[in-house]
């Protein structure tokens, strides 16, 4: 077994110039670890909480996360 970075398990982000603001969502590490935490969990049937601060990602990253 060997450590990975959480970056290095996601394509590289290229933005899209015809996208606005509003629609870009740029990985980050912690968006990274939150997704395969709790793709982990939902695909062995188990609940998935999120907490934390408003305006942290939460409800973008899940959403993202389901449409997959």
């Amino acid at each position: 077994m060997k450590w990975t970075n959480w970056l290095n398990t996601v394509e590289k982000y290229v933005v899209n110039k015809d996208d606005t603001y509003l629609q870009l969502s740029i990985p980050t590490i912690d968006q990274i670890r939150m997704n395969h935490n709790c793709s982990t969990l939902l695909r062995n049937g188990m609940h998935c909480l999120l907490v934390g601060p408003t305006g942290t990602g939460k409800s973008l990253g899940m959403r993202q996360l389901l449409k997959q």
